[in-house]
């Protein structure tokens, strides 16, 4: 019998992936009335949903079909809901940019607030979660996951993206500097060689595999990796019950060399790691723990969700007073503030407040 050579689902996917592309590259214009459309611009905003519903069907795993259903709700909330209600985000050189833009624009205040998100989650905060890139790859281009390159060689690949990063933060140096003339001669070509390569890689899924950016040529990547390796986010292991399997390493969609790193730190202590949790999951001796900021900073009277679901709603409530010019942006700000700073540290007074009042109505009953 000959084996059909055809695979359905990776050929809707690398025709996705060329439309995608083809918004970049070679964008097809209509003339609509006295306006000027392209059709195929931002094509992954609704190719997204579509594949995303389609991986949700057929994910097997509990875990990763739960996961891929907060990523198509962070989708909406990040990357549809709120550009639309925020329309444009500060710069630090005085100038402001779409937030959907702003999630990844050198020196926006969200850029920070990511910054400040990653190193207390690790990568997962954007590279694992909440990240375009990731949506179109974990979705669109997963078709083609089994196209990852795995060993030493293109392990040592990844330390292209630190010209990347220095390109980036050059840049960002440049632009506190002096503002004017960072806009002027780098802002442009700069963001159009990331922009060129964010596309020109979707065209190697099929090749090397859907995260192939994040391994190999993405700036922020490479920026988060740093905020992982010096921040609380890890993976802890319990080699004693390791019976080297590989299948952590089989999962691993970065091609890093677990069983190496654990044996030589009892831990994942890598910047690679964008936090999917498929080698935690899948791992059938529960060698591997993930830790992050809630397990060295000690909680008091919250839960380890409530301090995670706090610590995100206050950066993102703390990006309203800078959109916001009225009075209220102020009370918002503190609501932020108490927000972040109560999920931090596992303590909420009015959590408190409300727990004795609940104990003192049960013992008077």
């Amino acid at each position: 019998m000959i084996k059909n050579k055809f695979n359905t689902k990776k050929i809707l996917s690398f025709i996705a992936l060329l439309w995608i592309a083809s918004g970049h590259f070679f964008p097809i214009r209509l003339s609509i009335g006295e306006k000027i459309v392209s059709i195929n611009a931002f094509s992954e905003f609704y190719l997204i949903p579509i594949f995303g519903i389609w991986r949700i069907r057929n994910e097997k795993d509990p875990f990763q079909k739960k996961r891929l259903k907060w990523m198509l709700i962070l989708f909406g909330i990040y990357w549809l809901i709120l550009p639309v209600l925020l329309r444009k985000i500060p710069v630090i050189d005085g100038t402001s940019t779409t937030l959907t833009t702003a999630y990844h624009t050198i020196g926006s205040i969200a850029f920070f607030l990511f910054f400040i998100a990653v190193i207390l989650f690790g990568k997962r905060a954007d590279c694992g979660w909440n990240c375009t890139c990731v949506f179109t790859r974990e979705t669109v281009g997963f078709a083609f996951r089994d196209k990852t390159k795995k060993g030493d060689f293109w392990w040592k690949l990844r330390h292209l993206k630190w010209i990347l990063l220095l390109l980036v933060w050059a840049f960002l140096i440049y632009l506190i500097l002096d503002p004017e003339a960072a806009n002027a001669t780098f802002k442009r070509p700069l963001y159009k060689l990331i922009l060129d390569i964010y596309y020109g890689t979707l065209l190697l899924v099929p090749l090397i595999g859907h995260r192939n950016i994040c391994r190999y040529a993405c700036p922020w990547s490479a920026t988060w990796a740093v905020l992982n390796k010096i921040g609380p986010y890890k993976i802890m292991a319990d080699t004693s019950k390791c019976f080297n399997c590989g299948i952590c390493e089989r999962e691993c969609d970065m091609g890093i060399p677990i069983q190496s790193l654990i044996y030589k730190e009892n831990m994942i202590d890598t910047g690679e790691c964008m936090g999917c949790e498929r080698c935690v999951r899948k791992c059938p001796k529960d060698v591997l723990t993930i830790v992050d900021f809630r397990d060295k900073i000690p909680g008091f009277n919250m839960s380890y969700k409530q301090r995670g679901i706090r610590v995100i709603l206050g950066l993102t409530f703390a990006l309203l007073p800078f959109v916001l010019n009225n009075t209220i942006s102020l009370y918002i700000g503190l609501v932020a503030l108490y927000l972040f700073l109560s999920g931090l540290f596992g303590y909420s007074l009015f959590s408190k407040i409300f727990k004795n009042k609940m104990h003192n109505k049960k013992q008077s009953i």
